[in-house]
């Protein structure tokens, strides 16, 4: 069916270059998960591929799609690459999405005349960006019933859901 849709209702999932994926690869954001204390983001969905960077047991990488059973192509701090598929699990987004009571999708900041993303849900822990009233947010999903991990310029982090609206 066509129509049209408010260009600020929507939010840019890009992928790899080289690489055509369908809307049915697309996995939404995932956590990291299954080793000591990194996964390598490489260059090339390979074990054999350059390690561009180390991403942290515990952190969020966004725009993750599947690449095969092995392999997902993700983006982490505007970084793109490869992580193993063991090394990931679903936070938000994608197809799963729709089955998650604690999906919120896209909000704006209100309430204050900005908003702390955190790097944990905690109001003591690091700052990563101040985000200003009406600002959009994108990924939303409520982490406890304090706080909705979200994404702001390419940041994940966190931010009181008291400052947030749909």
């Amino acid at each position: 069916m066509g129509g049209y849709i408010l260009n600020n209702n929507l939010s840019f999932i890009y992928g790899p270059i080289g690489y055509e994926y369908s809307a049915d690869s697309y996995m939404g954001n995932m956590q990291i998960v299954n080793c000591l204390s990194y996964a390598p983001l490489r260059d090339y969905p390979s074990t054999t591929g350059n390690q561009v960077l180390r991403v942290p047991l515990g952190e969020i990488v966004t725009n993750v799609f599947y690449h095969n059973d092995k392999f997902c192509y993700c983006v982490y701090n505007g970084v793109e690459g490869y992580i193993l598929t063991r090394n990931l699990a679903w936070v938000s987004g994608g197809p799963n999405a729709s089955y998650d009571s604690s999906w919120i999708g896209d909000a704006w900041v209100v309430n204050c005349s900005w908003a702390s993303l955190r790097e944990l849900p905690d109001t003591a822990s690091y700052r990563l960006a101040k985000v200003p009233k009406g600002a959009r947010v994108t990924g939303c999903y409520y982490v406890n019933d304090r706080f909705a991990c979200c994404t702001y310029n390419g940041t994940v982090g966190y931010i009181l859901v008291d400052n947030l609206g749909w």
